[in-house]
């Protein structure tokens, strides 16, 4: 048997490697099944998973210095790449002489870019899959990561105009890459993380005092460990983001923060043929004020999920990372799939209910329920027309109806959510410093590396 390293080789290129020069046909299959046998023992050490399988994959590399940390330690004619993908990674620092000597078969390379003197057909050529990202739309279709705030600011209103305007083959084909990419970043970062939920409707006026209540539900859920996931919009999703945000802070900063909100609400005139649009949406000066006293999300354990699809609605501002997707539905499945947390009901209008059953569609065939809590009882006990007393009589005989929770207290639904979640082993945060943490480089070196 010819020697080779064994880093994520098919087990073709493996079995190709047995160098028979004599003996018989048993001696052969001896040989075979050694290879076999350290194949798959190469495979149960490195854990290597089919490319998106919605979590931190070892050989699902993101950026420059994860592929370095990767192969620190061999030379590059050792280095081999079958069954590896690189989403968006930049190789141009990388000399062309040492790319070259990489076994790249069988590799993938979506949106990245190559060392200068080495284009995309020479890496087809030697056997990769690799696809450019497209000049002719404003997004790019492949992603390493989601949105972060200020990337979003600068494209967002680009991103919706050309959203509105085109329907051809090559951008759906193009959006349904973007969305693919986003959705794969977004399991990869609540990797090790408990989400929970928080619906509610995008009308919630920030001087309200359901807002103000939905901001302390997203702060002490992001103090007791949880990641506090919405749509990423306004309203009900922008309160619970902010809360988020703002967990390292104290209450009374917390109340600050409100104060400035509504300081001085910014007068937005609303072009007439966009009248469903609420001039609350249009403010982004009131949001800027508290960002500019307590500062930019960084780590806060607060991710939006909205849609350009609703385009009109810009996303919040408070979200730490934001998942952005053109496919509503899309988004709508994957922001309730994911929380396994649970889910927090706060008032909201048809989309709200929406969510609700379909949320309970999943729990009540799911082979893992998780809790779901009401919060504002004269809303979903009366105002709503029975939604919470028809989820009780669905959920009857069903592990989740023990779940259920219809309270007016914060503080009550978020003990509730812990001791579920403890019942259940669920990872919590429990350190802020976790959240500083590449969270996209995961799993082991090939290599050995001196400090």
């Amino acid at each position: 048997i010819t020697t080779r390293k064994i880093h994520g080789n098919s087990m073709a290129d493996l079995l190709n490697t047995l160098n028979v020069t004599a003996g018989s046909a048993e001696k052969t299959k001896q040989q075979q099944t050694a290879v076999e046998s350290e194949y798959q023992k190469a495979k149960q050490k490195q854990k290597i998973f089919d490319p998106f399988a919605g979590e931190n994959e070892e050989f699902e590399i993101e950026t420059i210095s994860e592929f370095r940390k990767k192969t620190c330690g061999l030379k590059p004619s050792e280095v081999v790449l079958d069954g590896w993908v690189f989403q968006e990674v930049d190789f141009r620092s990388i000399p062309r002489e040492t790319f070259q000597q990489y076994d790249v078969r069988g590799a993938s390379f979506w949106g990245c870019t190559f060392p200068e003197g080495v284009s995309i057909i020479d890496v087809q050529s030697r056997g990769a899959a690799a696809w450019a990202n497209p000049t002719d739309v404003p997004f790019k279709a492949f992603r390493a990561f989601m949105y972060t705030q200020p990337e979003l600011r600068l494209v967002d209103d680009t991103i919706y105009e050309h959203y509105l305007k085109h329907r051809d083959l090559r951008t759906k084909i193009s959006q349904t890459a973007h969305d693919h990419s986003i959705q794969d970043a977004m399991k990869d970062y609540l990797e090790g993380k408990t989400p929970v939920g928080v619906m509610g409707g995008h009308g919630m006026q920030r001087a309200s005092a359901a807002y103000r209540q939905v901001v302390y539900l997203g702060y002490y859920l992001a103090r007791a460990g949880f990641l506090v996931i919405t749509g990423g919009g306004p309203g009900a999703m922008e309160a619970a983001n902010m809360g988020a945000y703002l967990w390292e802070r104290s209450e009374e900063e917390v109340e600050q923060a409100l104060k400035l909100l509504n300081e001085k609400p910014a007068q937005i005139e609303v072009p007439s043929d966009k009248k469903r649009i609420k001039p609350e949406y249009l403010d982004t000066e009131s949001p800027d004020r508290v960002l500019a006293a307590f500062g930019q999300p960084t780590h806060a354990p607060s991710l939006g999920v909205p849609t350009f699809h609703y385009g009109h609605e810009p996303s919040n501002r408070f979200a730490t990372w934001v998942a952005k997707f053109f496919q509503n539905s899309l988004r709508e499945n994957d922001l309730l799939e994911v929380c396994t947390g649970g889910v927090v009901f706060t008032p909201g209008s048809a989309g709200t209910r929406q969510e609700v059953f379909q949320a309970c569609c999943s729990n009540h065939y799911g082979d893992d329920p998780v809790p779901f809590v009401f919060l504002d009882r004269h809303f979903w006990l009366e105002q709503s027309g029975g939604v919470y007393e028809l989820v009780q009589k669905t959920s009857e005989g069903r592990p989740y109806h023990d779940m259920l929770m219809c309270t007016d207290s914060v503080q009550e639904l978020v003990a509730h959510m812990y001791d579920i979640a403890k019942r259940k082993q669920r990872p919590l945060i429990t350190d802020p410093k976790t959240l500083l943490e590449a969270h996209w480089e995961g799993g082991v070196s090939l290599g050995e590396c001196d400090e």
